[in-house]
């Protein structure tokens, strides 16, 4: 509802920061263009998940995202990625 509100308002982006409730949520309801995503070097085993069950079981089903950036931050690396087909708008 919030983010409806919003788009009604003009209000075209949203930086939505949170767990693998409100990501997986996002994902599933088709709101996500672009996935900044950060990877750092260590193994915890099993553990909590960054995103939750899609309920996606083939690859021809995937979420595809495209590759735009790659910097490595402080021996992490930072990946920005932008959903295939998604829409950019004029500068």
């Amino acid at each position: 509802a919030v983010l409806e509100s919003c788009y009604q308002r003009g209000e075209i982006f949203a930086l939505l920061e949170g767990g693998p409730t409100l990501v997986t949520a996002a994902l599933k309801a088709g709101l996500v263009d672009e996935l900044h995503v950060y990877l750092a070097p260590r193994l915890l085993g099993e553990g909590r998940k960054g995103i939750g069950d899609l309920g996606i079981n083939a690859l021809t089903s995937s979420l595809d995202f495209q590759l735009q950036q790659v910097k490595e931050l402080g021996g992490d690396v930072f990946l920005a990625l932008e959903k295939e087909g998604a829409a950019c708008l004029p500068d």
